[in-house]
This record gives C-alpha cells, structure tokens and sequence, in this order.
C-alpha cells in the first residue's frame, strides 16, 4: 500500500511494535493522500523515524522517595538578646557611667600633658580663647585615640571593665581590627558635637548611640 512494506516484530518484554519503511522519492515531491499527513518529530523518541512503541500493559512505576536528601529551608535570622531595645535600654546608666570614667581618665592624662608644657614655655602664655579651642580639640583628638586604642586591643575600655560592659559585633564576637576602628570614628563624630551623638541613645528607639550604628556593633554585659 502506498509503496510501503510494513513489518511486525515482538521485543523482550512481550510489546510489539510497527515500523514502516517508505521507499525514498526524490526531493521536491510531496506524497498526496485523502488527508494530510504530519511530518515526524526528530526531538519527539516515540515519533522519530515513523516509529511508534506500545508500553506493556498492568506494568506500574514505582518511585521510592525515600533516599532524597532533606530540604533545607531558610529561616529567620536568629536575633541575640544584646541588639534588642530592652536590653540595651539597660545599659543606659552603666554606659554613662563608663563613659564619665574613661572621660575622668583622659582629662587626667590630658591635664598633665598641659601642665608639662605650660610649664616648659620660657614665658607665661595668656589664655585666650584661641588658645583654649585648641587644647580642647587636643582632647578631644586624645579621647578618640584612647577610645580606638582600646577598642583594637580589649574590645572595651577601663571604664567598660568597672562596669563589665563589653563590645561586640552582631555574632557576639570581638572587635575585628575594621570594626574597632569604625568605632573609634563613631566616638569621634558622637563627641565632636558637644557629646550629641552619646547623648541620642535616651531619644534613639534602638537605644543605641551614632558609634553603635556606623559601626554596627552593640554593648552587652559581659
């Protein structure tokens, strides 16, 4: 029929399957039927070559699901007990205590070092208020020192130890040499402006003053 020769062959698993060889006709011309005739699929295995396969009947797949690795789904960040509001609204008091004792401690320090070299002046020097900005940009620039210092060797200060406060990052870990020194710049801009921003954590609804947050690290109990 049609100039095809059909042969019927039975494979291992008992299913029979049809295959068609056409004779080849020379390119440019088309086989006219009654209907029209769908070219095969080269991507489609079942189609390919005019080829088509029956499964065996009653045959059930079985999938055993049991051997799949188990799915991990992302959870919610874990949030430690020293970046919440309550916690560091408790430290409010000990860390000015802190804070007044390492001031305590540089103005000491600092007075010394103005008394050396008032002392060494052949002259006596007027005070004025010239003068007197700059000492007082000097301390400021030695309490941001201290502070930095302290920060990279101990994560805290001697007035933290009094208090037992420590530095921390987000982990709960120390200082890395980084963190402490975004610190010390965060102590730097918080006291520049007549101690504004130390004195934002009482307003701050993080409680948490400007060196707590360009650093990104918190104050805890140690």
């Amino acid at each position: 029929m049609n100039g095809a020769t059909h042969h019927v062959s039975s494979d291992g698993f008992g299913a029979f399957s049809t295959k068609a060889q056409t004779r080849r006709r020379p390119q440019g011309t088309r086989l006219r039927t009654g209907r029209r005739t769908r070219l095969p699929d080269a991507g489609d295995p079942l189609r390919a070559r005019g080829r088509m396969r029956l499964m065996p009947r009653g045959r059930r797949t079985i999938i055993d699901i049991s051997a799949q690795p188990d799915l991990e789904f992302e959870s919610d960040e874990y949030v430690a007990e020293f970046t919440l509001p309550a916690y560091q609204r408790g430290l409010l008091l000990p860390r000015v205590y802190a804070m007044l004792t390492d001031f305590a401690i540089v103005l000491a320090i600092f007075a010394l070092f103005v008394f050396v070299t008032m002392s060494e002046m052949p002259e006596p020097v007027a005070v004025t208020r010239t003068l007197g900005g700059v000492y007082a940009a000097a301390y400021l620039l030695f309490l941001v020192a201290y502070l930095a210092l302290f920060m990279l060797s101990a994560s805290r200060t001697a007035g933290m130890r009094l208090q037992r406060l420590v530095v921390v990052n987000h982990q709960g870990r120390p200082l890395a040499p980084r963190e402490a020194l975004m610190r010390a710049f965060g102590y730097l801009i918080s006291t520049a402006p007549v101690l504004f921003g130390l004195l934002w954590a009482f307003v701050d609804p993080e409680h948490l003053t400007w060196a707590d947050k360009v650093s990104h690290t918190f104050v805890k109990r140690a």
